[in-house]
């Protein structure tokens, strides 16, 4: 139909309907790509607060994984004093050989302590870490 209409306005010369339609078809495009850029635009926004949402969620559960270890390691360090106490100087400050023995077995424990970077990983493997849009936070995150 516009194709119809254009090609009559340039039989008929019609410079001004040419111009008109021509007009027409751009800003339809043009309209047409803005809207894209702006969906997408949300989409990836979504998809960022949604990243940041995991971020957090496992920033917590290493919080709290690191507070139990905290507690283990502080009770292996209690029982290594002990233990090299006993090692040095023979005295066992009341404690039983049982105790002794216990102090030298979690001054010997080792407590692993691993954190969950499940989703920077993947925003990093998939190349998307400018989702994240704040650079110090994406660099806070890689330390």
């Amino acid at each position: 139909m516009i194709l119809r209409r254009l090609s009559d306005a340039f039989r008929k010369q019609d410079w001004f309907t040419v111009a008109v339609e021509i007009l027409i078809v751009l800003l339809g495009v043009f309209l047409g790509l803005q809207v894209n850029n702006w969906n997408e635009a949300r989409a990836e926004g979504e998809r960022s607060r949604g990243y940041l949402s995991r971020i957090r969620a496992e920033l917590v559960a290493d919080m709290t994984e690191l507070e139990r270890h905290r507690g283990l390691w502080q009770v292996g360090a209690n029982e290594g004093y002990a233990a090299v106490s006993y090692a040095e100087t023979g005295a066992r400050g009341g404690a039983t050989d049982w105790e002794v023995l216990r102090s030298f077995l979690h001054a010997s424990q080792s407590h692993q302590l691993s954190f969950a970077d499940t989703t920077y990983s993947e925003l990093r493997s998939a190349g998307e870490l400018r989702l994240i849009a704040d650079a110090d936070l994406r660099s806070a995150l890689a330390d």
